[in-house]
């Protein structure tokens, strides 16, 4: 599945079905709104229309952002959420950013599509600027999942069938998680899971983690 080829297709109903489906993006915000100052600067890393962007730009943050859709990015252009926006897939590194240049980074609903974090977060950490704050979600692979799908233990990301959507996608261990931050030197302050979306026709539910982790050094 070409993933920037179906949120292009996509792109004009995306806000409206997020909703539908119950995702609240806001849930970004809530859990680091600690951490957050005015001025400070956001990178949203596969912004999209910037559902997740857009509580932190009302409390006067600078946002970034990039997405391989280019639709995508124009309805966010159109909410004057960020007026510096880049064409740039996430898997596609280095970002095109210099180091130590973000107090914080973001990715909300893209990491599902990824087996392999391990490229992306050295982005991540490469960009913030001590003791940035990097908050992302995706969805935990579960002994359920092993069960159902024949997953052996210590496996650290397995493509399953999510039950909300019926498509495809990543989970994650979460000790898998937790080693890479740990190897890169960034310290887990936060974790939350919570239902992320509902299919509003089979009412199946859809549940993610979220994780705010810091850099110090």
């Amino acid at each position: 599945m070409d993933v920037i080829k179906v949120h292009e297709d996509e792109a004009n109903q995306y806000d409206q079905q997020a909703a539908a489906w119950g995702w609240n993006p806001e849930v970004f915000f809530g859990l680091m709104w600690e951490y957050v100052r005015k001025g400070d600067r956001l990178l949203d890393a596969g912004i999209g229309t910037g559902l997740c962007s857009e509580p932190f730009r009302k409390a006067g943050v600078g946002i970034t952002g990039f997405d391989g859709s280019e639709k995508m990015l124009g309805l966010c252009r159109d909410k004057q959420i960020s007026d510096d926006l880049v064409v740039h897939r996430i898997e596609d590194v280095p970002w095109p950013y210099q180091d130590a240049c973000f107090e914080h980074v973001i990715m909300g609903g893209v990491l599902h599509f990824f087996g392999s974090l391990r490229a992306i977060f050295k982005q991540a950490r490469r960009v913030l600027v001590g003791p940035g704050a990097f908050a992302f979600n995706l969805s935990l692979l579960t002994t359920s999942d092993q069960n159902r799908h024949g997953v052996a233990d210590g496996t650290p990301y397995a493509k399953v069938p999510d039950e909300a959507s019926g498509v495809s996608i990543y989970k994650h261990s979460e000790a898998y998680i937790l080693s890479l931050l740990g190897a890169l030197g960034m310290t887990l302050e936060k974790r939350l899971s919570f239902l992320a979306s509902c299919n509003p026709q089979t009412f199946e539910e859809h549940h993610s983690t979220l994780f705010v982790a810091r850099k110090y050094t």
